[in-house]
């Protein structure tokens, strides 16, 4: 089965280990199994998820008794005959990168401490587009970045949008093609210091739609996982 995108947050994952084989199992029991199917010790573990090895002891045994079994090695072997274990190691790598990421956010709330920002988080009514405002509302806040959320139900022109200064705005699927029309790539050079960014979350067909634009140096793409970010900024 193949994973929802997008998948850098590791939330984004875990709706779909929530049921393995018809057996439910908790958001922590998710984290456990993920690290045991890695070959990681108790200590690592509790390390990791800055929880005591008892209290992963206890875990381990809770689903040890949900499988009917005895041993971490029955545990791998239900999890290595059921069809998530690949997304458990996809889980695994996202837990390790995001922890990565927390540290560097952390990092940038030490650094800009002395100083307050904000910015305007918009996106459209849409599964994904929630799942991940709601994910990069909690990254901000963890930099100390100040968010205001604003859930858009109309349509938003790009000339009305670049006009909002520091906004992260999430694209809706069916507003894509309008607003990266072609006529419309003047106005992204024209509102390149207004600190837009334009977020297309996941969707291949925006990598070949943008790959079109006429760009300059103010204009950049960065893919990562399966994001792309079209920035209209040259500095936030």
């Amino acid at each position: 089965m193949r994973d929802k995108e997008p998948n850098f947050f590791p939330e984004n994952l875990l709706d779909q280990l929530r049921i393995i084989n018809g057996i439910k199992f908790t958001h922590r029991e998710v984290d456990i199994l993920a690290f045991l199917i890695c070959g990681r010790a108790v200590k690592k573990i509790a390390s990791f998820l800055s929880i005591a090895p008892k209290t992963v002891e206890n875990h381990t045994h809770n689903i040890m008794i949900k499988l009917g079994c005895n041993s971490r090695e029955s545990i791998i072997d239900f999890i290595e005959k059921s069809d998530k274990l690949l997304i458990l190691r996809k889980y695994y790598a996202t837990l390790l990168a995001y922890a990565s990421f927390e540290k560097s956010l952390n990092e940038v709330a030490q650094l800009t401490k002395e100083r307050t920002f904000s910015c305007i988080l918009t996106y459209w009514e849409e599964q994904d587009s929630n799942l991940l405002a709601s994910s990069l509302e909690k990254s901000l806040n963890l930099a100390k970045i100040n968010v205001s959320t604003v859930l858009r139900t109309s349509s938003q022109s790009l000339e009305s949008l670049c006009k909002e200064s520091y906004v992260i705005y999430i694209m809706p699927k069916n507003q894509e093609g309008h607003i990266l029309d072609r006529q419309e790539s003047a106005l992204l050079s024209k509102y390149a210091s207004s600190r837009v960014l334009l977020f297309f979350p996941g969707r291949r067909e925006s990598i070949e739609v943008l790959k079109n634009f006429e760009t300059d140096s103010s204009l950049d793409y960065l893919t990562q996982n399966c994001y792309l970010l079209r920035t209209c900024c040259k500095s936030v």
